[in-house]
């Protein structure tokens, strides 16, 4: 079993190719180069792989509230806060 939770950066790009798919019994896919991913391709009637609509978590909608409002409170405040994204790193 393999499961990517990679950025996508350019260190990353092309990571999960062709060979590494070969090796792979089947793939539920979350994420593509094109999304969405058109109709036709391949992906949506290929026999061992499974398409999501990129959902790869749902949002638990109480745990959210609370760490957004912790958030916008701790800005008012002058405080950092965590899980900025670095744009120059891609994540």
């Amino acid at each position: 079993m393999l499961v990517n939770l990679l950025p996508h950066t350019p260190d990353t790009e092309g990571i999960l190719n062709a060979r590494a798919f070969d090796r792979l019994a089947g793939a539920t896919l979350d994420v593509f180069h094109t999304e969405p991913l058109p109709r036709d391709h391949p992906f949506w009637t290929h026999p061992r792989i499974s398409v999501t609509p990129h959902i790869s978590a749902e949002t638990l909608r109480d745990e959210s509230i609370v760490q957004i409002a912790g958030k916008i409170a701790a800005l008012s405040r002058g405080e950092p806060i965590g899980g900025i994204v670095d744009f120059s790193r891609g994540y």
